[in-house]
């Protein structure tokens, strides 16, 4: 990883960012449930006229604040409303947060000048971090935010500089429009602590040194609560009581302290742990190699680093829910401990990387085992893995092994580098690629818009978050029948061309009329009949009942 001097070295992350991301869009679209569910949001604000509340199928939607549904606004203003820019934001936010990245890493140590590049080559080698990036969703834009609010913390460390208030307080409040309090998580821990680690002696920080320092802090709090407010006061008094205790509070104490979704025990990240951090979790000279004496400013960067990736961890562990890509915006800071070790860590005796090599190795098993064992609930695109994926695994473990072998220096990373990479790409052709294959709405669409057209509206047992609308650009919620009573009621009032929806597992049972669509969806098939079929179908009423 000696980039000094070479631009064409120093450029391959982001062209890596920019082939994965060129893959990852020409092989699938928007899939449900989340992704799909955002760009609904986003289509039904643009329709409706309205910037300020975010609804889907009609209803104001507290879980999420605007910025992201904003970001996507932005590009259909010049172009219309599409299906590619949507695909295309998460990748455009993944480049902005490696640059961003930089800038915090050329802040924290100017005594390295090639930190920004020893960063940018960890973080682009994240297996877990180019997987989500590519994904429309709202960690990347809260890590961008994150990232840029750090900076000025940065510049305050060792040089004496007060903090920066404005810089500080309108990245927060961008970060607070991003993913709502979490945001504080990640940038409060350094704000408070920068102090501390300013520099050495820093222990015997005066009372008004700290006072000032507090000051500043909470004058960016104020400043980024108010550009919060811009919004959410707005927004509050459109969507309701209901909606406004909601956004104000519901939504963040429901998942900190009883959370109504993902529960999980405190310990459930750690297990995780090596395989966000792959490869480099699996390179034991970057966590284990022997530390020079570093620059005081060095030290204190590194200090400061661990102290906020270590508070935000233990918090989030703490948080009743817990999903794995919340841990997405952490990803930077800990590549970036990471990176600061490298000037004054031996490098040369560490990232020999067989351990990645077995890794991926072990990857190759899974298809594999996957097409000797059958289970009934495996997506139905698991038997048509293509037996050439192992070994296209098998050989990525083993040109890696050997650029690791023979690299020295920093360029022994080049290996592990290239394996994070390579599997990433193999998976997406190998895997992704077939998955796409249970998300694609092209043959549903027709019926659909020709029920909206006509105005005989449609129906879907089971649950929907608005999986059709920005591809069907459609604009009426479905009808959404909660049992077999409730089925019979619609098929017995609806036009007799309006169509349901839903989704089963296995075959349909013999004896039923025939269905206007049946199609692989999520893992398992999608059907759909007309009302008219149900009214007049016992059997089919029975079939469509919970």
């Amino acid at each position: 990883m000696r980039t000094t001097g070479r631009p064409v070295v120093a450029a391959m992350p982001f062209l890596a960012v920019f082939l994965v991301a060129g893959v990852d869009v020409t092989l699938r679209g928007l899939w449900p449930v989340d992704e799909t569910r955002y760009a609904a949001v986003a289509w039904e604000m643009w329709w409706r006229g309205d910037l300020v509340l975010p609804r889907l199928l009609g209803e104001p939607y507290s879980h999420k604040p605007p910025l992201l549904f904003w970001l996507i606004h932005a590009g259909w203003l010049p172009f219309g409303v599409n299906d590619l820019w949507p695909r295309l934001l998460p990748w455009c936010l993944a480049l902005a947060q490696l640059l961003a990245l930089r800038a915090l890493a050329r802040d924290l140590a100017p005594d390295q000048p090639r930190l920004p590049d020893h960063v940018t080559w960890l973080h682009s080698g994240l297996s877990l971090w180019l997987a989500w990036a590519g994904v429309l969703a709202f960690d990347v834009l809260l890590g961008c935010c994150v990232l840029m609010a750090l900076r000025p913390v940065a510049r305050s460390l060792g040089k004496g500089q007060p903090l920066a208030v404005l810089p500080l307080g309108a990245w927060l409040g961008l970060a607070l429009l991003a993913k709502g309090p979490v945001a504080l998580i990640f940038v409060l821990p350094a704000a408070l602590m920068a102090p501390w680690f300013n520099k050495p002696g820093s222990a015997n920080l005066g009372v008004p040194e700290v006072a000032a320092h507090g000051l500043r802090v909470a004058l960016a709090m104020l400043l980024a609560l108010g550009l919060a407010a811009l919004w959410v006061l707005p927004a509050a008094s459109l969507g309701g009581e209901a909606y406004a205790n909601a956004i104000l509070w519901g939504q963040f104490a429901g998942r900190v302290v009883h959370s109504f979704a993902h529960r999980e025990p405190w310990w459930r990240y750690l297990p995780w742990l090596p395989l966000l951090l792959f490869p480099w979790s699996l390179c034991p000279g970057l966590f284990l190699a022997r530390q020079a004496v570093a620059e005081a400013q060095t030290r204190a960067a590194r200090r400061l680093v661990a102290g906020t990736v270590l508070t935000a961890f233990l918090i989030l562990s703490g948080i009743s829910g817990k999903q794995l890509h919340y841990l997405v915006p952490l990803l930077p800071l800990a590549v970036l401990w990471l990176a600061l070790r490298l000037p004054c860590a031996e490098v040369h005796s560490g990232p020999r990387a067989p351990a990645v090599a077995v890794g991926i190795a072990a990857c190759a098993l899974a298809p594999v085992a996957l097409g000797f064992i059958g289970h009934p609930r495996w997506p139905l695109w698991v038997p048509e893995l293509s037996p050439l994926l192992p070994l296209a695994l098998l050989a990525l473990a083993v040109a890696g092994w050997h650029i690791a072998r023979v690299a020295h220096g920093d360029r022994a990373f080049m290996g592990p580098w290239i394996q994070g990479l390579g599997l990433l790409l193999l998976l997406q052709i190998g895997v992704v690629r077939l998955a796409d294959s249970d998300f694609r709405p092209q043959a549903i669409l027709p019926y659909l818009q020709q029920a909206e057209r006509a105005g005989h509206g449609w129906a879907y047992l089971g649950g929907y978050a608005g999986e059709f609308d920005l591809s069907g650009r459609l604009r009426e919620p479905p009808t959404l029948p909660g049992d077999a009573r409730a089925v019979s009621t619609w098929a017995a009032q609806a036009h007799p061309q309006a169509p349901l929806l839903r989704m089963f597992r296995g075959e349909l049972p013999a004896g039923l009329p025939p269905p206007l669509l049946v199609q692989r969806w999520r893992g398992k098939r999608l059907v759909m009949w007309r009302a008219a079929d149900i009214a007049g179908n016992a059997q089919l009423r029975e079939f469509l009942g919970p």
